[in-house]
């Protein structure tokens, strides 16, 4: 299942606690194993949602953050300082993959280090 872009612009001030108080999510605390995230921006709303994702999921074993194009330049330690609070989580999952990729692929693996 993909959400459908919004014209909208967010008020970028949807926290990880936005998330907990809306109470439990069945299918991500029981049964998501692999979540697909296109067009990371790096806003501070996309990381609380993956954190929250990363700190309730019980079974998850991959997340795939795929970093707009525009948000990514080689050499460049922007998208790892954003995502930082990510990595930094306590994931429920101790056998889950974060992978990160640029958007779009243009050199064959699209791969960005995150260690």
């Amino acid at each position: 299942m993909q959400s459908r872009p919004i014209s909208e612009e967010s008020t970028g001030k949807v926290s990880v606690k936005f998330w907990q108080e809306g109470g439990p999510i069945k299918c991500i605390l029981q049964s998501i194993k692999k979540v697909f995230f296109y067009e990371f921006r790096g806003s501070r709303s996309e990381v609380s949602f993956l954190k929250f994702v990363a700190e309730k999921a019980r079974v998850l074993e991959q997340m795939v953050v795929v970093v707009c194009i525009e948000c990514f330049s080689p050499g460049d330690d922007n998208v790892r300082v954003k995502l930082k609070p990510l990595t930094s989580a306590k994931w429920n999952s101790k056998a889950c993959r974060l992978e990160l990729f640029r958007s779009p692929v243009t050199d064959g693996s699209g791969r960005i280090s995150v260690s």
